[in-house]
């Protein structure tokens, strides 16, 4: 089978960028996937590079395109990053430490999450403004963690105050700390060199 140069690849991912693929966990997603494709087709029609991406683009862009936008997808990576072992025990110790901690802590839990949560939208918009990357999955991700925590305060509404408690700010911690870790793994898949010395 025909392999395609590092630069044939970066040929590809640049031709998604112009095509507003911004994100670029997206884009490196599809551009594996038209990579693989366009060798199998050089291979099978004996085409140059140029010509068999030419004619799958041609046929598949609109295809393509499509699933720069898909939501659930994300949810499902998020979801599976629940189940690991580390985020199992930070649960488990989340949930203990709230059951034993005193009701007049649940209001400052409640506003550090708050900060937590608005701390990394600014991070993240500013990193996104000075690296020029955007991650669709880890976006969409932080869109749901919001929806979650509204609707936990939403929900404290109904019990004797609104500053929450232990149940829910344990829920929506959990998800917060799930969220960080899901996010490290996921910018190091893409930016090893952050988390290595």
């Amino acid at each position: 089978m025909k392999q395609l140069s590092l630069e044939k690849i970066k040929f590809i991912n640049s031709y998604l960028e112009k095509s507003d693929v911004i994100f670029v966990d997206i884009r490196a997603e599809l551009t594996d996937h038209i990579a693989s494709a366009v060798e199998e087709k050089m291979e099978a029609e004996n085409l140059d590079f140029y010509e068999a991406f030419k004619d799958f683009m041609v046929d598949n862009k609109k295809e393509l395109l499509k699933e720069k936008n898909h939501f659930f997808p994300s949810i499902v990576r998020f979801s599976k990053t629940l189940y690991k072992w580390y985020n199992l025990a930070i649960a488990l110790l989340v949930a203990i430490t709230f059951y034993f901690i005193s009701e007049t802590i649940l209001p400052f839990i409640n506003v550090l999450i708050f900060g937590l949560i608005m701390c990394f939208y600014v991070y993240q918009t500013a990193s996104a403004l000075i690296t020029k990357k955007r991650f669709a999955h880890l976006e969409q991700v932080t869109f749901s963690l919001t929806i979650i925590y509204f609707g936990s305060l939403f929900f404290n509404g109904f019990y004797k105050d609104f500053h929450g408690n232990f149940y829910s700010l344990g829920i929506v911690s959990f998800l917060l700390i799930a969220f960080l870790i899901h996010y490290c793994l996921t910018i190091s898949k893409f930016n090893p060199k952050l988390f290595v010395r």
